[in-house]
């Protein structure tokens, strides 16, 4: 949807010059050079936790958070492979939107959004831009179901608002409108940066009492009685109570270590297919200005992805 809207609607881009900045390597934070670490972290482990998270990422960062603000910091350990953060990456398009399928989905999401805006009104960044989203219709049918999200979004709390093909434009200059037939408009969503919210989450757990411990892997987890009763590292063994993954991509893996499968849903689709899902730039001299216009979906299968603008 990008490639298309904005190669037609931008006068003079050409999609061919464009470079896939999602195909850069992104193994290693250290080799970034642009992100912030984590600080007070642990040089060894306790021999004793209530609760082991696996991951240091935004899931884990929220959980210990969480376990802090009631009162479980100093019985909280993170355990990280590499460092808090890394896989929490700037090309993510770190969207935040408050619509969801389901009314314990959109509170949940709302919550969210306050925790974000709370964590930088003290100082504590997280990228937080509030943009708004922008649902595009290109069909009948589509506009009918804006229509009944704009009618459930009266009792669910949501500001939106129902938009003609030429608000679309004004909202966002650069798009082509002459296929659009409206457009659902809500401006309360916003965008983050996925590793600055990562960092202010874990750091404030850290004063808050929650050990974090980098460059150490899980490698297996025990269990007694039916329940957990500690974790295998690369540096030493932890009893625990509680054991969260947290871990992502390997979070399959880390299930295996007691007995579970976590379920994972994929799909094998052509290539072309996540043409959208990389960010394209004119040139490696221009830099992607993230949040500085609204996130915009089509309503199209697999085409619901961050619109950039461009600074140089």
């Amino acid at each position: 949807m990008f490639a298309r809207r904005v190669r037609h609607g931008v006068q003079g881009y050409s999609a061919v010059k464009c470079i896939a900045l999602g195909s850069r390597s992104l193994s290693s934070i250290d080799n970034l050079g642009l992100e912030e670490k984590l600080s007070g972290c642990l040089s060894s482990l306790p021999p004793k936790a209530k609760v082991v998270i696996c991951g240091g990422g935004v899931m884990g960062a929220a959980v210990a958070y969480h376990l802090a603000r009631r009162g479980w910091g100093d019985q909280t350990v993170v355990i990280e492979q590499e460092k808090v953060g890394a896989g929490s990456r700037w090309c993510s398009s770190g969207l935040v939107g408050a619509f969801k399928p389901s009314l314990a989905q959109v509170k949940i999401a709302q919550s969210s959004i306050r925790l974000l805006k709370d964590l930088e009104s003290r100082g504590k960044p997280t990228g937080w831009k509030q943009c708004g989203s922008l649902l595009l219709a290109r069909t009948r049918d589509r506009m009918t179901v804006y229509r009944r999200m704009k009618s459930q979004s009266v009792s669910w709390g949501i500001e939106c608002e129902l938009v003609s093909p030429q608000k679309c434009q004004e909202i966002c200059p650069m798009l082509n409108v002459e296929d659009i037939l409206g457009g659902l408009w809500i401006p309360g969503d916003g965008v983050g940066d996925t590793h600055l919210f990562c960092l202010s989450l874990m750091r404030e757990a850290v004063e808050n009492g929650v050990g974090v411990m980098e460059d150490c892997a899980i490698t297996a987890v025990h269990s007694k009685d039916g329940k957990v009763s500690g974790v295998d590292t690369t540096s030493g063994t932890v009893e625990c109570q509680y054991f969260v993954n947290c871990a992502g991509f390997w979070a399959r893996q880390i299930s295996t270590c007691f007995g579970l499968c976590k379920g994972q849903l994929t799909s094998r689709e052509d290539c072309q297919n996540y043409w959208s899902r990389f960010f394209l730039i004119r040139s490696p001299k221009i830099s992607i200005a993230m949040g500085l216009c609204p996130y915009l979906q089509d309503g199209k299968k697999l085409s619901n992805h961050m619109v950039p603008t461009y600074s140089s």
